[in-house]
């Protein structure tokens, strides 16, 4: 009733595919599909008297994928098909779009979630591909200006570029490999920004690759401890020994820093390069902080020291390995059994689907990857 009420007030309706020929629910259910019925051929049937806010678009198929628990590799978006750009077309004749890419380019990566606070429009933008992006976009609001809200460490910035546009807010937008923003538009003019302070650009040293004989110490749960050295950075999964280990690795380093290096003042960040999945630094003794995402960067510039200098790295990964690697469904504890029952043996048999699936997956990266360099910026 609610979609027949809305294209009678003038609203347009569009089947995707198929018309729909059963209603949700079994009571009543036969007089419901012919209600149905009846309001779907008022709406896509040949009758001259039809709403105009009706749209079939049979060759607009919803593909049903099946569900693969591997990790799916980062490829770029189909081009659309006809069909997708016929219904692009009719909904750009309604409404703008909520978040457009400048020339209308199709998306290759970058995804959004549109919220309402209030009198506040929010934006959570995220760039789900391993390149940078560097674009504007046209955010459907007019009438406010827009913050920049750092997702992970919650600073709020002026946005400097931005300009009112027919269709909304153009904003200058950039993003780092998998990086997420809010965008938070709020009523009104915008105050004016003191002015930036002039840099002087100093010159700064280039990365300094860290690099030695690691040391390295892996324990967890259903895994004898490996206490071992190497010069090379790989996953755990590269390796028989550690390719089903879930648990923490423990990564020590003594390097060595040249003391013009640090004569500029300039700050310093430690970037870890790949790692899978988490990583906790401490650096001549002193903690500073945990990285658990894209890109795994750390400010280390108060305890970085000119000569010898001792890098501890702790990295957790996710227990998809270790669960990877069961061959049989391990005991439920006695204490949960009388709520959870006891463990099904069928789970994990010989040769059975369920564990050829699990044994199958394309496992992530493990560990501590590299390249682990120490990066000089030229402003505080």
């Amino acid at each position: 009733h609610a979609i027949r009420d809305f294209a009678r007030a003038g609203g347009t309706v569009v089947a995707l595919d198929e018309i729909p020929a059963a209603a949700a629910g079994l009571r009543n259910y036969q007089e419901n599909d012919r209600e149905l019925r009846e309001i779907t051929g008022w709406l896509f049937g040949a009758d001259p008297a039809r709403p105009a806010g009706g749209v079939f678009l049979p060759d607009y198929k919803i593909a049903r994928q099946p569900f693969n628990p591997g990790r799916q590799a980062v490829a770029p978006t189909p081009p659309l098909t006809p069909p997708q750009r016929q219904l692009l077309g009719i909904l750009a004749k309604l409404t703008a779009p909520d978040f457009a890419l400048a020339g209308g380019v199709q998306s290759d990566g970058l995804t959004f979630i549109h919220k309402q606070v209030a009198a506040v429009d929010v934006y959570f933008v995220s760039n789900l591909q391993p390149q940078r992006v560097a674009t504007e976009a046209t955010f459907r609001v007019t009438g406010k200006f827009p913050q920049r809200w750092d997702a992970l460490t919650g600073q709020v910035s002026a946005v400097s570029s931005f300009h009112p546009a027919a269709a909304g807010t153009t904003v200058a937008l950039e993003l780092e490999p998998w990086e997420s923003a809010f965008f938070v538009f709020l009523p009104g003019v915008q105050p004016p920004q003191p002015p930036m302070p002039v840099a002087s650009n100093p010159a700064v040293p280039e990365p300094l690759v860290v690099r030695g004989q690691w040391q390295m110490k892996l324990e967890g749960h259903g895994f004898e401890t490996l206490d071992t050295t190497c010069d090379t950075l790989a996953s755990w999964t590269d390796s028989p020994r550690t390719r089903h280990f879930s648990g923490t690795g423990r990564y020590q380093l003594d390097f060595d820093v040249p003391t013009a290096r640090l004569a500029a003042g300039a700050p310093v960040w430690l970037d870890l390069g790949q790692v899978g999945n988490l990583a906790e630094v401490e650096l001549n003794g002193q903690p500073v902080g945990v990285a658990w995402m894209v890109p795994y960067r750390l400010d280390v510039t108060r305890a970085l020291r000119a000569g010898t200098n001792r890098l501890v790295v702790r990295v957790s990964n996710a227990l998809i390995n270790y669960v990877s690697g069961l061959k049989q469904a391990t005991e439920v504890p006695v204490a949960l059994q009388a709520r959870l029952g006891m463990a099904n043996a069928e789970v994990y048999p010989e040769g059975g689907s369920s564990r050829q699936e699990m044994n199958d997956t394309d496992l992530p990266p493990a560990g501590l990857l590299g390249p682990v360099r120490l990066v000089w910026h030229a402003g505080r």
